[in-house]
C-alpha cells in the first residue's frame, strides 16, 4: 500500500507477525482481514513514520502491533492509532490500551523516498549516440513526466564505463523538462561498453554506452591530379590525438598499377592526430584513377587520386587569320612538355588533313624527353588560294597511346 507522509509517498507492505515476546497473549492476525482494518493499518503507519523517522533512507522493516477496539465501549479507540512499534534495537511505545483490545499486528517494508502523489518523476534518458570514440564527447538528454517543482529538480547520473565522466548531477530547473548534459570520453586501446544511469526518487533510466579505440576521421592526398610518375603527399588524420598509445593507420589502394602507397602501415605517435604518407604514381598512357584507402581501428577512411599522362602540347591549337594568297605567315609554335618523372620518346611530329598541304612544320624535339624538359614546333601557313583551309599538327609519343594533336587553321585571301 501507498502511504503519503510528510509530502513523501512511501511503499509499504504488511506480512502477518507475532509478538509472543512483547505480548505472549496475542493472537495471530492479519491486516487485510476488511477494508476498515487496512485503514486503521494504514493511519497507524502513517503516524509511525512521522513520529519515528519520516526521512527513512533506502529499505526498513520493522513491527506494528494495531489495536481494533470496541468502538461502541471505546469510539476514541481509532485515534489512538500507534501502540507498538520496533525498529532495530529501538522501540517506540505510546498509547496503551485495556484488556478490552484485539490485537492485529504484521511486519512492514518501507521503500523511500517514492515521489510525491502526482509529482514529477523521470520520462526518458537518450543519448545522441550508443558508440562514440574515446575522446569524443557524447551528449544526452533526461526529458521528465511533467513541469520541474519550485527549487528545480536534482538528478543523479551514474555510469560503469572506466573511460566516461558524466556530470555527478543536473539541475533540471523549475518549470522545465528537459535537461541537456555532457559525457566526457578518454582513448581507449579496446572497446568498454556499459551504462549511463540517471536517476530521480527513486527511480532510475538507464542507456547503454560502447567506448570504442579511435579511427580516422580523414585521409587527404596533395595533389589529388598529377602526372604519372611524380610524388603524392598523403595525410592520414586521427579523430582525436592518438592514444592511449600510437594508432597503426593500414593503407592500400585500389589500383596499385597506378598509384600506391610506399608504406603498408604508418603510425602516428601518441597526443598526435596525423601522420604523412608518401604514394608512387606510374607512367599512364591514357588519364587513370585509383583510391588511396586508410584503415585504424576498423574505421576506413579514402580519397580518389586521378593520374594524367606526362606529355603535353600547348597552345590547344594554332590560327593564322588572313593571309595573301602565295605568301608565308609567321610562324607560330607549338611546346611539347614531359611532366612526369621519367623521359619518352618522340617518335613522329607531323601534318594531316585535307589542308596539311598548305600547312609547313619545323621542330627542335629529340629523339627522347627528358623529365621537366620542353621542345618547340613551329608552323607556317602558306595559302595556295583564296580559302579557308584547316589541317592538325599530330605528335606521337612514347608516353600515350594515342598521339597530341593540335588543330591548324587558316584564310588565304
Amino acid at each position: 500500500m501507498d502511504l503519503e507522509v510528510a509530502g513523501k509517498r512511501y511503499n509499504v507492505t504488511f506480512v502477518p507477525g507475532v509478538f509472543s515476546d512483547v505480548y505472549p497473549d496475542v493472537t495471530q492476525a492479519t491486516f487485510w482481514n476488511d477494508q476498515a482494518t487496512a485503514s486503521i493499518a494504514a493511519a497507524a503507519m502513517a503516524n509511525l513514520l512521522t513520529a519515528a523517522n519520516p526521512e527513512i533512507p533506502g529499505t526498513k522493516t520493522g513491527s506494528i502491533g494495531i489495536a481494533n477496539m470496541n468502538t461502541t465501549l471505546f469510539p476514541f479507540a481509532f485515534n489512538v492509532g500507534l501502540l507498538y512499534y520496533v525498529y532495530g534495537a529501538a522501540s517506540h511505545a505510546s498509547y496503551f490500551v485495556t484488556d478490552y483490545a484485539t490485537w492485529y499486528y504484521g511486519v512492514f517494508s518501507v521503500f523511500t523516498p517514492v515521489s510525491n502523489p502526482g509529482a514529477t518523476a523521470l520520462q526518458s534518458l537518450s543519448l545522441k549516440q550508443n558508440e562514440v570514440a574515446g575522446c569524443k564527447s557524447v551528449s544526452g538528454i533526461v526529458t521528465l513526466s511533467a513541469p520541474a517543482p519550485a527549487g528545480g529538480s536534482i538528478v543523479t547520473i551514474s555510469d560503469t564505463l572506466a573511460a566516461a565522466t558524466p556530470p555527478v548531477t543536473i539541475n533540471i530547473a523549475e518549470g522545465a523538462t528537459t535537461k541537456n548534459f555532457t559525457i566526457q570520453t578518454v582513448p581507449v586501446a579496446s572497446n568498454q561498453s556499459g551504462t549511463i544511469t540517471v536517476s530521480l526518487g527513486g527511480a532510475s533510466l538507464s542507456q547503454p554506452l560502447t567506448i570504442r579505440p579511435m579511427g580516422l576521421t580523414a585521409i587527404t592526398l596533395m595533389p589529388i591530379r598529377v602526372v604519372g610518375s611524380q610524388p603524392v603527399i598523403g595525410k592520414a588524420t586521427l579523430e582525436c590525438k592518438a592514444g592511449p598509445g600510437p594508432i597503426m593507420v593500414d593503407l592500400a589502394s585500389r589500383f596499385p598499377t597506378i598509384a600506391f602507397p610506399v608504406a603498408a602501415s604508418v603510425a602516428v605517435p601518441q597526443g598526435v592526430s596525423s601522420t604523412l604518407f608518401d604514394v608512387i604514381t606510374n607512367a599512364v598512357f591514357v588519364p587513370s584513377g585509383t583510391t588511396i584507402t586508410g584503415t585504424a581501428n576498423g574505421i576506413t577512411k579514402s580519397r580518389n587520386l586521378r593520374v594524367l599522362e606526362a606529355a603535353s602540347v600547348s597552345p590547344s591549337r594554332l590560327t593564322f587569320g588572313s593571309v595573301p594568297v602565295g605568301q608565308t605567315s609567321d610562324p607560330l609554335n607549338a611546346t611539347l612538355t614531359n611532366k612526369g618523372a621519367v623521359p619518352f620518346a618522340v617518335n613522329d611530329i607531323s601534318l594531316t588533313g585535307t589542308g596539311a598541304t598548305w600547312f609547313e612544320q619545323s621542330n627542335n624535339c629529340p629523339a627522347s624527353l627528358a623529365p621537366a624538359a620542353s621542345c618547340t614546333i613551329s608552323v607556317s601557313f602558306r595559302p595556295q588560294a583564296a580559302l579557308i583551309k584547316s589541317a592538325r599538327l599530330v605528335i606521337a609519343t612514347g608516353a600515350k597511346y594515342t598521339p597530341l594533336g593540335v588543330p591548324l587553321s587558316g584564310t588565304g585571301i
